[in-house]
């Protein structure tokens, strides 16, 4: 049982990484519904996360829209400039990820 006492420590931020991973995506989500510009509100309403396992029994996380035109208003196209509403919140989602990775590395000594 010593082996398995030495490695609680790795057991814990494998979950911490789960956790962190989910408040993520959260972020990503909530941010990408600020950020997306709002006409009729159709594009923000299909903004959706959804998770799936992994094979290891840890899960994926997913933001994304399943809007055709989702692609034009994050790009841009002739017409219309480019808005990254997806992008920023990524970004935004990203400091997160190094804040969180970085307190679960700390504490791993």
């Amino acid at each position: 049982m010593l082996l398995k006492k030495n490695f609680d420590p790795v057991y814990r931020a494998i979950d911490d990484v789960d956790e962190l991973a989910l408040k993520v995506a959260t972020i990503a989500y909530d941010k990408a519904r600020k950020y997306v510009p709002v006409d009729t509100g159709r594009l923000k309403a299909s903004i959706l996360k959804t998770s799936k396992p992994n094979a290891n029994g840890s899960r994926k996380h997913f933001v994304y829209t399943n809007q055709v035109y989702a692609k034009y208003v994050e790009y841009g196209s002739s017409t219309n400039k480019p808005r990254f509403y997806m992008k920023k919140a990524a970004l935004d989602a990203e400091v997160a990820m190094i804040v969180g990775l970085t307190d679960i590395k700390r504490r791993l000594g």
